[in-house]
């Protein structure tokens, strides 16, 4: 083998190395970007799950409020009832007051 073949063999192998180099550097970078692919999609997985939950607590509570809202609107009407029933107590025993006030004056 001659120098001039010797050195052309010299920079086959340095190239050769640089580039199982590279090449091992590149699977690195490929398995870490892999890695954090996998972290992605499970933050991902866990993000969905979380968000269902807020839809669901949400449908849930404007469930609860339609119900509240319609107990209160119901709790309100009984609370009228009553009082409706209150004044026509009042107004019937005004009205009996009225009559007994008129019998004895007419006696």
């Amino acid at each position: 083998m001659t120098n001039e073949e010797s050195l052309l063999l010299r920079a086959f192998e340095a190239k050769a190395q640089r580039m199982i180099n590279a090449l091992a550097a590149a699977r690195n970078e490929t398995n870490d970007l892999r890695s954090q692919l996998a972290e992605r999609d499970q933050q991902i997985d866990t993000l969905r799950q979380e968000l269902d939950a807020c839809q669901t607590n949400y449908t849930n509570l404007r469930s609860a409020r339609l119900i509240a809202s319609t107990s209160d609107i119901e709790d309100t009407r009984k609370r009228i009832s009553a009082l409706v029933r209150q004044v026509n107590k009042c107004i019937a025993i005004l009205s009996n007051g009225e009559i007994a006030t008129e019998d004895k004056g007419t006696t």
